[in-house]
C-alpha cells in the first residue's frame, strides 16, 4: 500500500491541476462550460501584397491589441520567405515583415481574434442634449425692405 500512495498523489495533484485550468479559462478568457454555449468572436485580418525589387525588405504594420470591450485571443501571420517581429515595446504595437532579399509580387497576411467581451464594455456616452433655438422678438424681413 505505500507504494501506491506517491501514486494516487500525483494523480490527484492532476486532477487539481486539469479542474484549476479548466476553472482560470472559463472565468479569465470565458471559454463556456457546456457544448450548447456561444460566445461571439471578431476575426480582423490584414493582407498586404507588393512588388519586391531584389533588394532587403522591411514591412511594418500597426496591430491592434486588447481594448476595452474586446479580449485578443489569438494572433498569427502568414509569410513564406519572411522574417517576423512582433513590437510591443513601443507605444502602438505593430508587426515587422523583413527578409534580405525578395523580387516580384509579395503578399503577407496578418490575423487576429478578439472575443467580445460582455462584462468589460465600455458604456457608450449619452446623447448630447438638444437645445431648441431661440425665439425672435422681432420678426425678419430682410427679403424686402420696409
Amino acid at each position: 500500500m505505500q507504494q501506491k500512495i506517491p501514486f494516487y498523489l500525483l494523480v490527484i495533484l492532476l486532477i487539481c491541476l486539469g479542474m484549476g485550468s479548466a476553472v482560470y479559462r472559463h472565468i479569465n478568457l470565458e471559454i463556456p462550460w457546456l457544448p450548447g454555449e456561444t460566445r461571439e468572436v471578431w476575426s480582423v485580418e490584414a493582407r498586404v501584397e507588393f512588388t519586391a525589387l531584389d533588394e532587403p525588405v522591411i514591412a511594418q504594420m500597426a496591430i491592434p491589441e486588447t481594448q476595452q470591450g474586446f479580449t485578443l485571443l489569438e494572433q498569427s501571420t502568414a509569410s513564406p520567405g519572411f522574417g517576423l517581429s512582433y513590437l510591443t515595446e513601443e507605444d502602438i504595437p505593430a508587426v515587422r515583415w523583413s527578409t534580405q532579399e525578395a523580387a516580384g509580387k509579395q503578399v503577407l497576411y496578418y490575423r487576429a481574434q478578439f472575443l467580445l467581451d460582455e462584462q468589460q464594455q465600455r458604456p457608450w456616452p449619452d446623447a448630447p442634449e438638444v437645445l431648441a433655438a431661440p425665439f425672435c422678438l422681432k420678426p425678419l424681413r430682410w427679403w424686402r425692405n420696409v
